[in-house]
């Protein structure tokens, strides 16, 4: 996977953070230690492959790269 794909920074509540995934206009916030728990997903614009199954596929996808490159936020 491309890491450009996603960008990961600390979000604005304290211990949370946010990864936008920039190819698919994606953006998931985080509380810190509870990913599966608090995760909150907004899609950025209409123009998105608003298929389930493919929405479900790019987050699989964001999931796979937050637990290789970024597992202790999780």
């Amino acid at each position: 996977m491309n890491t450009t794909r996603y960008h990961v920074v600390a979000g604005q509540e304290p211990g949370s953070f946010v990864c936008t995934d920039q190819h698919n206009g994606i953006v998931c916030i985080w509380q810190q230690g509870q990913f599966n728990d608090s995760q909150n997903t907004t899609l950025l614009n209409d123009t998105n492959d608003a298929r389930p199954m493919a929405i479900a596929r790019y987050m699989r996808q964001m999931g796979d790269y937050l637990q290789e490159h970024h597992a202790p936020k999780l």
